[in-house]
């Protein structure tokens, strides 16, 4: 009798530290979720941004707020485009629950972009910002 007891006690301590784990595991799955950031985030900064004025402003100036630009193009009038890019992409946390993760994940995305054009003598000729965002992967996103 005291093996039997002891083995029924042994199968349901067993059973619950499995639930448990996956228990825990999940919860900690919709907690951590998945975050990736690419690119400068200095430019989504908007008092740096205001700081910058048109035919004021020099080069060296804007790579003190920026940093280095992720690109650089010369046009045909000598004119310098530095382009600034800031990407961030966040798993949905449903994306981790079972059945549901299916249908209703999927990620967010925001981009931002910076773009500076310098006149021949370097200072700022024209300047602009710009952010999209959106989501994907998920029922809940189609037809958007």
């Amino acid at each position: 009798m005291i093996n039997s007891q002891s083995a029924r006690t042994s199968k349901v301590t067993g059973q619950r530290l499995i639930i448990s784990f996956f228990v825990i595991t999940a919860g900690l799955m919709l907690l951590a979720g998945c975050t990736h950031h690419m690119g400068n985030k200095r430019i989504t900064d908007e008092r740096a941004q205001a700081r910058v004025k048109e035919g004021v402003t020099t080069k060296q100036e804007i790579q003190t707020l920026f940093g280095k630009p992720t690109m650089v193009h010369f046009t045909d009038d000598n004119e310098e485009i530095w382009t600034y890019t800031y990407t961030k992409s966040s798993t949905r946390k449903i994306t981790f629950i079972p059945i549901l993760g299916l249908f209703l994940g999927g990620s967010d995305t925001e981009m931002h972009s910076l773009t500076v054009r310098y006149g021949a003598d370097g200072v700022v000729k024209a300047f602009g910002a710009g952010e999209m965002s959106g989501g994907g992967g998920g029922l809940q996103d189609l037809g958007k």
